[in-house]
């Protein structure tokens, strides 16, 4: 069972220095009250107390609510970047989906989704920092923007298949997310005559489309 222990002035203060280092919820932990400490103040005059935890994961829940971990942590971040929204979320036996609901869409979204891309990527390093292996992937969205974008790819996708067969040159794409890419390919899996590739390493990543 992984633990860490805190130490603060009061049992709240110690348990809160070590959810933080530990990367979880007060829901998704054990707490110990290990010992409270007296010691002599400033000049050998009055008593200064503190109180020393220890804080465990829960057997049963190693890699924490992410449901409800995610959501916090967005949460936090949209009130940092001082937009008004509200959080949902819901978790797959895949993903864990938080839909934003806010009237700052546009500026969540950014030019091609850039923005929201980037603040998806951000959501996954934090819940990850804990150190405990996460087999989930988090999708961020708001105002439908990616069914939207999935209809774009999809049109993308084939056109470019159509220029390459008349061409017979290969077609490369811009850079993509790995969810991104994932819908060139399979849009264009079953193309006889059409096969497709990554390129690229990182941000720079894109899908090229090429004739058999």
């Amino acid at each position: 069972m992984k633990f860490v222990e805190g130490e603060g002035k009061t049992v709240d203060e110690a348990v809160e220095k070590a959810l933080k280092e530990l990367g979880a919820l007060k829901d998704e932990v054990q707490v110990e009250v290990m010992e409270e400490i007296e010691s002599k103040g400033l000049f050998g005059f009055g008593l200064s107390k503190s109180v020393k935890v220890k804080v465990s994961l829960l057997e049963n829940n190693e890699s924490g609510n992410l449901k409800s971990k995610s959501k916090e942590i967005l949460s936090r971040i949209l009130e940092l970047m001082d937009i008004k929204a509200e959080v949902i979320a819901k978790e797959t036996k895949e993903t864990v989906e938080l839909e934003i609901r806010t009237e700052d869409a546009a500026i969540l979204i950014g030019k091609r989704g850039q923005t929201l891309n980037s603040l998806q990527e951000l959501i996954t390093l934090m819940v990850n920092k804990g150190g405990v292996e996460i087999r989930k992937r988090f999708v961020l969205d708001t105002e439908d923007y990616r069914r939207r974008r999935s209809e774009v790819l999809v049109n993308l996708a084939q056109r470019s298949a159509q220029d390459v067969l008349k061409t017979r040159q290969e077609i490369e794409l811009e850079p993509m997310i790995p969810q991104e890419r994932y819908i060139i390919h399979s849009t264009l899996q079953d193309y006889p005559k059409i096969m497709t590739q990554s390129r690229g390493e990182g941000i720079d990543r894109r899908v090229v489309i090429l004739p058999k």
